[in-house]
């Protein structure tokens, strides 16, 4: 029976399409609207209390009306299927008309309309009301942020739900085509992830996404996101308050933000708050079998565990523009967070004898990061679009993780004590300058320092130093556009107490665009990059996980070489947009786990650069509209997947492996009447191999319903899980040799989670633009727990 169900999973998650389908279909027995966005058009302010009155185009009589809100927004309703002519009339400004045709029962959205202010006349235009989907540009793909969009999100964590191939879990980790590896940008300036569940999503006017990461950013990361916030900045103060508040104590799945901003004059500074709170109930199971000259060793272990994870991040800024040209914005924030696992842990060994180890385990985990970050921009010269960045930043963390396993019977204890310390330092200066219309160059550098140690560990202080030249040129004439650029990095790697290992690399990263029609383009894409290891990578501090287990990681590892190619089609197909991409994806020295059984028969696992791992393949990117009701976003990858083990990986016995796998993420989103949306998502990676092992998690279900009130006022419910009562997050299974191993882990629920969500905006003045800066370092980060 649970075979069944996990085949009909994707077929369950269609007919939920279908019925969404019926829903919005259902609309036409409801008569048309039109609604839109009125702007100032010299200084982008929201324009309120303008009369919005609709006429038939034949007749002088009006037909109905109403007056825009405190935000500039309007909306006419119960219209028949027609062609008409609203008129925009105000004391202040030029009177304004606008024919519409509206078709059988449409809601047309006009998106932003501009008046100017003063009596100047009267202007008459046509409006489309729906702006360009997507644009495939040759270093990025753009995602326009339409009204409908912005009917479902409330922040911008909302809004990257909406667009293809990204997948939210249930802890807001962030992934996008498959790997949570991804660099994001607000203003071009980085940020992590979490940061954008603090911006509104109203003022987020396009997401940018870069499927080859540029060369001024150091490498590993797959993909970069550039949120680019509307040019507008807030007059005075303005409050934004999210959260999301649990219906069981049982599951606790709430990510509150605050922020109070403030500007005037060149001015611009906020304070805010990112909390996460991640409580549930997990159960972990895995069994091995060892080979050996006496007979089979069995070794099984269950765990039973309450998952404590709890983050509170305090930030600050404060933006200052010198003069138009010039700009200063300093960043930072305050991060205590923890992330506990207690509970019981039981581990059976079946040999020669059987043996019982059942104990009580306890976390105590203590971490605290901090960032600091200055950033300088300024456009030197005459020419226009010229612009010279620094930014400087500073990340510390000092942490204490540790697990006491207590023998139930006997009261022995068994301590693992880990105390983490990095201090990361980071300079980085960029330089574009156009020198024609058609021609563009940029160039800069980065230098950058790591220091990893372990206060439990006197022996392990290790010392990442890097220096990196970058220079880019773009080039395009008539449809054909070209961007060819290069980065030249040298990295110093090692024990304080051993000799360092030098790497110089040379990382190409090219682009080649052909636009084949309006709205239709090829592109090809090549670029090389490097991955480091991290902190809890290197730490060779051994861990004990049951009397039959030990990991560790490893301060010898070398980075890993990352090689991307691939060739795109993207076309739009009226209010639809959809790219197909080959592409080839190799991995280098990749970092994977290696476990092998030691002359005690006991199971030792450790990091090491244990081979290549290689994919090709093919992915299919959409997003569609249909009618004015719903909206789809898809996400398809098929794919071969190869590894080749290393040399060190074949000594112990690794085999290479091979096998298809795909990937796939889907969402939709329909507007009801009254105000309701109702969103859903869909998201499944089937197992795939990692040199060892193949991992593999259960599809991940989203369904949100939401009701909003005002701009101010907006609530809804999310559904998660909703086809089942456990989750598998992660699970591998092993075969190696003289052993052979599977594991799970899962999220026990005692009920359908469902959350509830309130967003809360207040605003006092006029628009501002937002600030940016950079991000910190991610490097310590672990993963524990979901």
């Amino acid at each position: 029976m649970y075979f069944i169900f996990k085949l009909s999973q994707p077929f369950v998650w269609a007919l939920f399409f279908l019925l969404t389908v019926h829903c919005a279909l259902a609309q036409q027995t409801w008569k048309g609207s039109v609604k839109g966005v009125l702007i100032e058009e010299d200084a982008p302010n929201p324009i309120p209390f303008i009369n919005v009155t609709l006429y038939n185009r034949t007749d002088s009589m009006p037909l109905g009306g109403t007056q825009s809100l405190q935000d500039g927004r309007f909306v006419l309703s119960g219209i028949l299927r027609g062609r008409y002519m609203l008129r925009f009339t105000s004391v202040a400004y030029t009177e304004k008309r606008v024919e519409i045709e509206l078709a059988h029962e449409q809601v047309l959205d006009l998106d932003t309309i501009l008046l100017s202010y003063g009596q100047s006349g009267l202007q008459e235009v046509t409006i489309r009301g729906v702006r360009e989907k997507a644009k495939s540009e040759v270093d990025k793909t753009v995602f326009q942020i339409s009204s409908k969009m912005l009917d479902v999100a409330s922040t911008g964590v909302d809004l990257l739900k909406l667009l293809p191939g990204f997948s939210i879990d249930l802890m807001q980790n962030i992934s996008l085509e498959g790997s949570d590896n991804v660099i994001f940008l607000v203003n071009g300036m980085e940020r992590d992830g979490k940061y954008l569940n603090q911006l509104q999503a109203a003022d987020i006017d396009k997401i940018e996404i870069m499927a080859s990461p540029p060369t001024r950013y150091e490498g590993g990361a797959s993909r970069v996101v550039n949120v680019i916030l509307k040019s507008d900045k807030q007059r005075g103060m303005a409050v934004n308050v999210n959260f999301e508040a649990p219906t069981s104590v049982k599951q606790i799945y709430t990510f509150p933000s605050a922020r109070l901003s403030y500007g005037r004059d060149k001015i611009d500074m906020f304070v805010s708050y990112n909390g996460s709170l991640g409580y549930f109930d997990i159960l972990e199971e895995s069994q091995r079998e060892i080979d050996t000259p006496d007979g089979e060793r069995r070794i099984t272990s269950y765990r039973k565990e309450r998952q404590k994870n709890w983050s509170h991040r305090f930030q600050y800024g404060v933006d200052y523009a010198l003069n138009k040209r010039n700009s200063i914005t300093l960043y930072g924030y305050f991060n205590p967070y923890s992330q506990q696992l207690d509970g019981y842990a039981e581990t059976l060994y079946e040999g020669p004898a059987k043996k019982t180890w059942n104990t009580r385990k306890e976390d105590d985990d203590k971490n605290l990061g901090s960032f600091y970050a200055l950033f300088y921009k300024g456009n030197p010269g005459k020419r226009e679009g010229s612009e010279f960045t620094v930014d400087g930043s500073l990340y510390g963390l000092r942490a204490k993780n540790q697990n006491v396993f207590t023998d139930i019977a006997i009261g022995s204890t068994q301590i693992n004590l880990i105390q983490p310390l990095q201090n990361s330092y980071n300079l980085r200066a960029d330089y574009t300058i156009p020198m024609y219309k058609n021609l563009r160059i940029v160039t800069g550098f980065q230098v950058k320092r790591h220091r990893f140690a372990d206060r439990n560990a006197s022996s392990f202080t290790y010392l990442s130093d890097s220096q990196a030249l970058h220079g880019s040129v773009r080039f395009s004439k008539g449809k054909f556009t070209t961007d060819v650029a290069i980065r030249v990095e040298r990295a110093t790697l090692g024990l304080e107490t051993a000799k360092s290992r030098i790497f110089t690399n040379f990382l190409p990263n090219l682009a080649f665009q052909y636009q084949l029609a309006e709205g239709r383009s090829l592109k090809a894409t090549y670029q090389k990059s490097l991955e480091y290891p991290g902190l809890y990578q290197l730490n060779p501090y051994v861990v004990m996980e049951d009397p039959y287990t030990y990991r560790s990681g490893n301060p010898l590892m070398g980075p890993v070489d990352i090689r991307n190619a691939g060739v795109e089609y993207s076309r739009g197909i009226g209010k639809s947009w959809i790219a197909f991409r080959t592409f080839y994806h190799s991995r280098t020295d990749v970092i994977n786990e290696l476990a092998r059984v030691d002359e005690n028969e006991k199971l030792y696992t450790q990091l090491f650069n244990a081979g290549r791992i290689q994919q090709y393949g093919g992915q299919l990117t959409g997003t569609f509209s249909i009618g004015q009701a719903i909206q789809m976003q898809s996400y398809l990858k098929l794919f071969r997947v190869f590894t080749r083990a290393s040399s060190l990986a074949r000594y112990h016995d690794l085999e290479n492996q091979q096998k298809t796998a795909y990937e796939i993420a889907l969402s939709g989103n329909a507007s009801l009447p009254y105000g309701f949306v109702i969103s859903a998502q869909f998201t499944y990676n089937s197992p795939v191999p990692e040199m060892q092992k193949i991992v593999f998690a259960d599809p991940l279900y989203f369904i949100s319903f939401q009701k909003t009130f005002s701009k101010a006022l907006r609530t809804g419910l999310t559904f998660a899980f909703p086809f089942g009562r456990t989750f598998t997050f992660q699970g591998e299974r092993i075969s190696s040799g003289t052993f052979s191993g599977r594991s799970k882990k899962v999220i026990q629920l005692s009920a359908l989670p469902v959350f509830l969500k309130v967003t809360y905006n207040f605003n006092k003045g006029g628009k501002r633009k937002d600030m940016g800066s950079a991000k910190e370092n991610m490097d310590a980060k672990r993963s524990k727990g979901f």
